[in-house]
């Protein structure tokens, strides 16, 4: 579905799909489609697309991040909820085979591999990722929009970062931010400069976590997230077709290096369609693995951004108000 019909008619052709549409509510009305992809931007009319899709009962998977602030993203999951209808959130590095490595190490859960790096308890997590992404306003305008991107890169490609750490180390609690906008891209809709810090509690344990965010930097990219602990260090980008996890332990360096699929959101995609299958009682051979990208860590995910962001919500259209 997309509303520009020549366009949407090139892709059916390429992709030899017999059935296209320029509405929303044929596609979600249409028997034969049984779980739906919302690909919109956050500022495209999400909450009112949830309700549609409630309604007609059908599984959905969602583009990240869920919604363009926490109040959006709460009222999508608690439709999805009432509906009893199954809601996946695409923060698709979660299921990358590098992401459950690093898991596997944090936990010391790989089983196959008794000879695995450590890095003893996890001390703390750094997040650093300086682009020059908002310097450059003909690449991707709408992300420069805040009524529509909700928060320029940051919710784009800074939202991964941020989901991958809940995921490797648990959620994170009393987040405290500060977001400014630094004058030098053309835009001054959305903040180019963000950090923050924010805590873990693991065991009983206090583990902190920061994050340095800065879209409009020189030079090379600096993208890099680093897992302290007692007794060694991870280190690891976040993006890239080629990723190289560093271990650093009390006895040596371990770099494993790793290939991303081609098509990355495969992975994901395909544990849902798994999820889907066995929540309908067919047999398959991999029933226990679950989706690790839910409805409640999307909207963790959400909640992170808006206390980065100064815990902003103000916009011109008011999704919160769609009659049901």
């Amino acid at each position: 579905m997309r509303r520009d019909v020549s366009k949407v008619k090139e892709f059916a052709q390429s992709h030899s799909v017999t059935s296209i549409y320029d509405k929303s509510e044929d596609i979600i009305q249409d028997p034969n489609v049984e779980l739906l992809y919302v690909a919109t931007p956050p500022g495209g009319d999400r909450v009112k697309i949830a309700q549609q899709i409630t309604k007609a009962g059908k599984p959905a998977l969602f583009e990240k991040p869920l919604a363009r602030d926490a109040r959006e993203a709460a009222e999508i999951v608690q439709l999805f909820k009432t509906a009893h209808v199954p809601l996946y959130v695409a923060y698709y590095r979660r299921h990358l085979p590098f992401v459950h490595y690093i898991k596997s190490i944090i936990e010391n859960t790989d089983e196959n591999n008794n000879n695995l790096p450590s890095i003893g308890d996890v001390s703390g997590v750094y997040i650093t990722l300086f682009q020059d992404r908002h310097l450059h306003t003909r690449q991707h305008p709408w992300h420069l929009n805040k009524q529509i991107s909700g928060g320029g890169k940051l919710l784009d490609v800074g939202s991964h970062m941020l989901d991958l750490v809940d995921f490797l180390i648990g959620p994170m609690r009393n987040v405290v931010g500060y977001a400014s906008q630094s004058g030098f891209s053309n835009s001054s809709d959305v903040e180019d400069l963000v950090v923050g810090c924010w805590k873990h509690v693991l065991k009983n344990r206090i583990v902190p976590g920061t994050c340095r965010f800065n879209f409009c930097s020189g030079g090379p990219e600096i993208d890099e997230i680093q897992i302290l602990g007692t007794k060694g260090r991870i280190s690891f980008p976040c993006f890239g077709t080629h990723v190289s996890v560093n271990v650093y332990s009390q006895k040596e360096l371990v770099v494993k290096d790793f290939e991303n699929p081609t098509h990355i959101h495969k992975p994901l995609v395909q544990q849902i369609v798994n999820d889907e299958l066995a929540r309908r009682h067919v047999s398959l051979s991999n029933q226990n693995s679950i989706c690790q990208s839910t409805a409640e860590s999307g909207l963790r995910a959400s909640i992170v951004l808006d206390k980065l962001l100064n815990n902003r919500s103000s916009w011109k259209d008011n999704y919160l108000n769609y009659s049901r």
